[in-house]
């Protein structure tokens, strides 16, 4: 290194002194620090923040998302493929400090990644085929009707013939992606499914994840039902004259609402953090 090159401190942990490089002072000096040094470091830091973020149960595509939630696919793709800076500067076209900056913004999400509970499977609590059989076909026609009362009557009915399946009295978790636009209502809608199901729901609004956790045939009754009311809503939008975000977000508030109203769920829900 040549004399007088300035160096990033070492006596702090790793991740901590990296993300000192977040400020534009921070940035300078990494920068004009021993490239060899910095490269190696960041790498390390992304590789151990990873491992971090998953032994406190988030998965790998929940970070991805996350990730490029929050910045782009690009800074998403260290997640997928950690790779020492200059490499994946080169790759995507950065100079050498936006690259160590997109970095710096990678780590500091992942260790915003609080602890969270399993995902159970997809298929645990996935009832005979002939019960499901009738609970796609009610929420089929939910899905493909204009007539607001027909659509809520069969996914009532849905709800109803899901309640038939008891399991076996397992209990796991999910977490299902909310996302903008709207994403308020939808977590509150996704609440107010969940709870009719003997689920609780806690919606991590920085990742846009709400999760759920519960017995699993109502995890699977409350992300199949989600689903379809989520298409209902988008059915029932298109067919309101204003396209103002205000006018649609009213819209889909009194929707959740009104369908938390007729499970017999409460409206509000707990938002972490």
């Amino acid at each position: 290194m040549a004399a007088g090159r300035p160096r990033i401190p070492a006596q702090r942990p790793v991740t901590d002194t990296l993300l000192d490089l977040g400020t534009g002072a921070g940035l300078r000096l990494a920068a004009s620090a021993d490239s060899r040094e910095v490269d190696r470091r960041l790498l390390a830091a992304l590789h151990g923040e990873i491992e971090r973020a998953g032994q406190r149960g988030w998965q790998t595509s929940e970070m991805v998302r996350a990730v490029r939630r929050e910045h782009s696919a690009r800074h998403s793709r260290l997640v997928t493929g950690p790779e020492p800076l200059p490499e994946w500067a080169d790759r995507n076209g950065l100079d050498r400090v936006t690259a160590i900056e997109s970095m710096v913004q990678v780590l500091r999400l992942l260790t915003s990644m609080p602890r969270v509970g399993p995902v159970s499977p997809a298929p645990a609590g996935e009832p005979g085929r002939q019960l499901l059989d009738r609970v796609r076909g009610l929420l089929a026609e939910a899905e493909a009707t204009d007539d607001a009362e027909i659509a809520e009557a069969r996914t009532l009915a849905a709800q109803e013939l899901l309640r038939e399946n008891t399991g076996d009295g397992r209990t796991g978790g999910r977490r299902i992606a909310v996302d903008n636009p709207y994403e308020q209502p939808k977590a509150q809608l996704l609440r107010a499914v969940a709870a009719a199901n003997g689920c609780h729901a806690v919606w991590m609004q920085e990742f846009g994840l709400v999760d759920v956790t519960g017995p699993v045939t109502g995890l699977y009754a409350t992300e199949l039902l989600f689903g379809s009311l989520l298409a209902q809503a988008a059915r029932a939008m298109n067919l309101i004259d204003s396209k103002s975000r205000a006018v649609r977000q009213t819209f889909l508030t009194a929707y959740a609402e009104r369908i938390a109203d007729r499970l017999g769920a409460p409206t509000e829900f707990k938002i972490s953090g």
